[in-house]
């Protein structure tokens, strides 16, 4: 991590009404991330299993990272938001894309069937639903991964505790399904505490109350 004088770090500012967020993204060293800093650390970068992006950096720098991991054969998770548009062929290397549904329909328009377009994203579109859980294809099948009933205290976070906790069962060799149900899980117990960073549960919780559910 580079260390900038005279810039702040970045910040996330949360508003809440009618029990929705809105979150004002405020850059600052996010902001200086750059192709040219990508490049200076790309080895560290390598050494990774699992690479996982997401809009709070400038766009030049997730599609030098994206080209980076996909030459290299790495996996990459890019989690689409705060919403922008994403050029088509950065979408085509990506192993997965995590939109909400809502991102989802910005970044497809027209698409008027979101099964349809995960099945035609061949398995490297995932979904997350918000109360409706979470939806993948796989072999041509769509994987519907139902929310965990859950005690809601604030949502924020919820969406980067989804995708940090896929990138962790990912790395940790898990099948997608089970990835899914891990990821989901980890949103669920996210949203029972307040705070993003403060709800975060360790993977030892997740897979506590993956153990209880099952019984």
């Amino acid at each position: 991590v580079q260390k900038l004088e005279g810039i702040s770090s970045g910040l996330a500012l949360i508003t809440v009404a009618e029990k929705d967020n809105c979150i004002v993204v405020v850059p600052g060293a996010n902001g200086q991330v750059s192709p040219a800093y990508l490049e200076s650390v790309k080895e560290q970068v390598l050494q990774a299993d699992i690479v996982l992006l997401q809009n709070e950096i400038p766009e030049e720098t997730i599609a030098a990272a994206v080209d980076l991991c996909s030459r290299a054969g790495k996996t990459t998770i890019y989690n689409p938001a705060p919403m922008r548009p994403v050029p088509e062929d950065l979408l085509e290397k990506v192993t997965y894309l995590t939109p909400n549904e809502h991102e989802a329909a910005l970044l497809f328009p027209g698409a008027k069937d979101l099964e349809e377009l995960m099945k035609a994203g061949g398995g490297r579109l995932i979904v997350t639903l918000g109360s409706e859980g979470a939806a993948a294809c796989r072999e041509g099948e769509i994987l519907r991964i139902p929310v965990r009933p859950a005690k809601v205290m604030d949502t924020t976070g919820a969406g980067d505790t989804f995708n940090g906790a896929l990138a962790c069962a990912l790395a940790r060799g898990k099948e997608l399904e089970e990835a899914l149900v891990f990821a989901n899980t980890a949103a669920s117990l996210s949203t029972e505490k307040y705070g993003a960073q403060g709800g975060m549960p360790t993977a030892e919780e997740v897979e506590a109350a993956m153990g209880e559910e099952s019984r």
